[in-house]
């Protein structure tokens, strides 16, 4: 009974590290600049993100903004880190964070890293507190090269 319990338990985890990655974005060489219409639902505490693969890397600084709207519920804030790494098979990197208060629609939330780097993948991620919905309506992600 113990071993199923386990096995139970080990899918759940597996399932649930599987939902938490929400998309990949794909940017051509010619952008430092991308817009990404999400529309995406965050729901209670679970932990999405969204991973941006440039297509080459330049030494840069960012800025990462992203526009929240309230759907339902009691969660009473959204925390987003912004995290970069130079290949895919490194560790992630936090170089920003923020956060959105639940209750304001339609506000933008901005975060800047001035520490030049030269990253080609980016992700960013959002964890809800308490429960209920939100929505990112977009995100951008612009490389400032130096």
């Amino acid at each position: 009974m113990k071993k199923i319990l386990i096995i139970l338990a080990l899918v759940f985890m597996i399932i649930g590290t599987a939902a938490a990655q929400t998309a990949t974005v794909n940017v051509a060489d010619r952008y430092t600049y991308y817009n990404l219409a999400t529309d995406y639902t965050l729901t209670n505490t679970t932990v999405s993100w969204f991973k941006w693969k440039y297509a080459k890397d330049y030494p840069s600084t960012q800025d990462f903004q992203v526009e929240f709207s309230w759907a339902s519920g009691t969660q009473t804030r959204v925390d987003i880190v912004l995290y970069g790494r130079k290949f895919s098979d490194d560790s992630w990197t936090s170089i920003g964070t923020g956060n959105w208060q639940h209750g304001v629609n339609d506000s933008i939330v901005t975060i800047s890293n001035t520490s030049i780097n030269r990253y080609r993948e980016f992700k960013t991620e959002f964890t809800g507190t308490g429960t209920g919905t939100s929505t990112i309506e977009f995100q951008a992600l612009k490389l400032w090269k130096q």
